[in-house]
């Protein structure tokens, strides 16, 4: 009996490690011949396992790697065993727009799901009732008439960080002479002090102090306070007074979710914004002649700095085809947003797919392609013009393809926000000072992502504007 049962133990664990062997070659198998997205195409490692997908995202290459595998095999292709991508321009539509007579699809929890112990906000909520119901409650505070009410506020930050390059060029140099500054971190200050004043009425000091503010316990703090009653006696006209006028004693989004949803803001309305603003300057150092129109439009128009408004910069042809194609070059979020196809499949950009698949639009494979775009990889605001003035050679251009803040009911809720920081950031800093390249050249496209981009010192060269002190005085 002994023997027996030692035999059975042996058997037992034999069975056992060849299954654990034999698993790797059964999965790698079954993905390759027998799963339902075994038809798409890609490339062999990829459609079997996970493993060449993790690698690239480890190493910050895996948006580049997207790109390069769907221009060899095409539109729509197989990233892993359950995931399929997409660079067909209908697909914008099908993905993230919803269409009567169809199930939406839902976040993919692998990207956005929170900790089981946060509470969720508006970028994390998976469930689609919910997400309307915090985009109801805080859209109202991104509204045109919001922005209006806004942009004092938003204005004053930004002489603030034109006072504090000014005091960086002459602590190093003379008015004379130039300095080096990191346009990243200057805008990270900006906007986290911007967002900051607009979410909580108080700034971070960021730009007054030159450093990141750890911004949590002044939330917590901000909250306490509007619990207590008191912050409701001073509130200002910015997007949180909107957003609490709707949501008295928290019966819409309840603290904890108003917290969460503020956080996120915090952090999705700073780092894409700064970002934006980040690559669309450094894409015009190294388009001087670009450069140099877009100056004369923002210097010829404005002779008094004070009358560079957010109201007025909307309306500038040139200046606002070169922001569009800054966003179009340097995405703040060029990863994709995945979403999960409900049960049944459904049908996109004219392809079946089946329940349960990741799926996404890859914008920044899109926006690079010379399917799309004549030059694709150049930077040439001119492409976005109006169709009577656009050069002949991007009249055949697909700029719809280009969504920098993603479309439909999940699109960026701070878009209007963040375009009127990025026009009024470039615009003053370009009417007070002249910027160049540095020495050392940085090629965005060689910049590591995740889902968003790992940000490296960004240096531009600052000089003060020749005459300014004289257009100062006059002014």
């Amino acid at each position: 009996m002994i023997d027996l049962a030692g035999s059975n133990l042996f058997s037992t664990l034999l069975l056992t490690l060849a299954a654990i062997s034999l698993y790797p070659a059964v999965t790698l198998i079954y993905n390759l011949c027998f799963h339902p997205l075994r038809k798409f195409p890609g490339p062999i490692l990829w459609r079997s396992s996970r493993l060449p997908y993790i690698i690239s995202l480890v190493r910050g290459n895996l948006v580049l790697d997207q790109m390069k595998i769907h221009e060899i095999y095409g539109d729509v292709v197989r990233l892993a065993p359950n995931e399929i991508s997409f660079t067909k321009e209908e697909a914008w539509n099908g993905v993230y727009v919803h269409r009567p007579g169809h199930a939406d699809p839902t976040k993919d929890p692998v990207w956005h799901k929170a900790p089981d112990e946060m509470p969720q906000n508006i970028v994390t909520s998976l469930d689609l009732e919910r997400h309307a119901r915090f985009r109801k409650a805080l859209s109202t505070s991104f509204t045109e008439t919001s922005l209006r009410n806004e942009s004092p506020l938003i204005e004053s930050f930004v002489d603030l960080l034109i006072d504090r390059l000014n005091e960086l060029v002459l602590s190093f140099t003379s008015e004379e002479s130039s300095t080096i500054m990191d346009i990243f971190q200057w805008a990270s200050w900006f906007t986290v002090d911007v967002v900051g004043g607009l979410a909580l009425g108080e700034s971070f000091g960021c730009l007054a102090i030159s450093e990141l503010h750890p911004w949590a316990n002044t939330l917590n703090n901000f909250l306490k306070e509007w619990c207590d009653g008191d912050a409701k006696k001073t509130l200002r006209p910015d997007f949180v007074a909107s957003f609490m006028k709707d949501n008295v004693a928290f019966h819409q989004i309840s603290l904890k979710e108003t917290q969460s949803n503020l956080a996120i803001l915090l952090v999705a309305g700073t780092d894409a914004t700064a970002t934006s603003i980040s690559g669309t300057l450094l894409y015009l150092v190294q388009n001087p002649e670009k450069l140099s129109k877009l100056v004369s439009e923002i210097r010829g128009t404005f002779y008094r700095e004070a009358d560079i408004k957010i109201a007025i910069l909307h309306g500038f042809l040139y200046f606002n085809a070169v922001i569009n194609e800054g966003l179009r070059l340097a995405n703040p979020v060029p990863g994709g947003l995945p979403r999960i196809v409900p049960p049944g499949g459904e049908i996109y950009a004219d392809t079946f797919v089946s329940a349960g698949t990741s799926i996404s639009v890859r914008s920044y494979a899109m926006s690079r392609s010379e399917k799309y775009f004549s030059c694709p990889n150049e930077f040439h605001p001119e492409r976005w013009l109006p169709t009577g003035i656009r050069p002949y050679e991007f009249e055949n251009d697909h700029l719809s393809v280009s969504q920098p803040f993603s479309i439909g009911h999940s699109n960026c809720i701070c878009k209007s926000l963040a375009w009127a920081e990025i026009r009024l950031v470039i615009a003053r800093l370009l009417w007070a000072f002249d910027v160049a390249e540095t020495g050392k050249r940085l090629d965005w496209t060689k910049l590591k992502t995740l889902m968003i981009i790992q940000k490296e010192p960004i240096m531009l060269s600052i000089k003060i504007r020749e005459g300014i002190g004289e257009l100062r005085k006059a002014a």
